[in-house]
C-alpha cells in the first residue's frame, strides 16, 4: 500500500444524483442494508446556495464483487422523493474512477509531537528574534 490508500479487494462505487437536501444520516439509513457487505462509504452534501443547487454524492467500497448485481439492482434507477423538495431524483450508481480507499493510520504511527511547538527551541528563538526592537540607522 502507498500512503493515499490501497487498491480494494472489492469494487468502490460512486452514487450520483443523490438529493442535495441529503444528509449523511440519510445516506447511512439508504446503505444501511449494505454495511455488512462494506467496509469504506463516503458522503459529500449537495449545496443549495443560490447561485447554484449541486447534488449530493456518496461511495460505497463493496467487498466483494460478488455483490455488485445486487447493489446495483437495489440502488441504481432508484427513485427518491424527499418532503422538503417537490422534486423526484432518479439515482446514478458508477464504477468510481478511483478504486482506492483510504487506509487506517494505526494509532502507533500517529505523531507525537503535536501540539509541542511552543516547547521547539528553533521556533522560540524565532519568536524572540521577532518580537526584539528593531534597530533602525540612518
Amino acid at each position: 500500500s502507498d500512503e493515499i490508500g490501497e487498491v480494494s479487494t472489492g469494487v468502490k462505487l460512486l452514487i450520483k444524483n443523490l438529493p442535495s437536501s441529503f444528509t449523511q444520516e440519510d445516506f447511512t439509513q439508504l446503505l444501511s442494508a449494505w454495511t455488512a457487505h462494506s467496509n469504506f462509504t463516503y458522503f459529500v452534501p449537495g449545496s443549495t446556495s443560490t447561485n447554484k443547487n449541486t447534488l449530493s454524492r456518496g461511495w460505497i467500497n463493496l467487498t466483494s464483487k460478488d455483490h455488485l448485481e445486487r447493489f446495483n439492482q437495489e440502488i441504481n434507477g432508484k427513485v427518491l422523493s424527499p418532503e422538503k423538495e417537490k422534486k423526484q431524483y432518479t439515482l446514478v450508481v458508477e464504477v468510481a474512477p478511483q478504486q482506492k480507499v483510504p487506509r487506517e493510520v494505526p494509532a502507533s504511527a500517529r505523531t507525537t509531537r503535536v501540539p509541542t511547538i511552543d516547547k521547539d527551541r528553533g521556533y522560540m528563538e524565532f519568536l524572540e528574534q521577532l518580537n526584539a526592537p528593531k534597530i533602525i540607522t540612518l
